[in-house]
């Protein structure tokens, strides 16, 4: 429901206000170098949000703790690509 236009969904504030303060704890008290899947969430509820800067720079630090951590390097893939969240691209759809 994240990707696909047809069914993309936006967040949900609370939703994402509550998950982003846990995984924020996870990241805060994590042993270093093992924060790489705390840090890609996080990266993946920026892009939900349309904020591709604040994504792309937890992906770089999620990168930095493990260079080879598969869902950050596709998540990076996908902001490089200039994927938008499902929502967005439904939105941009129906302004054309």
């Amino acid at each position: 429901a994240m990707v696909d236009p047809a069914v993309g969904l936006p967040p949900d504030p609370d939703l994402v206000r509550s998950a982003r303060t846990v995984l924020e704890e996870v990241v805060g008290s994590g042993r270093q170098g093992r924060q790489a899947p705390a840090l890609t969430l996080l990266a993946l509820l920026a892009w939900w949000e349309g904020d591709g800067g604040l994504a792309a720079d937890r992906l770089e630090r999620a990168l930095a703790a493990d260079p080879v951590y598969r869902l950050a390097l596709l998540v990076r893939s996908a902001l490089k690509a200039g994927l938008a969240p499902g929502w967005a691209r439904a939105e941009a759809d129906v302004a054309r």
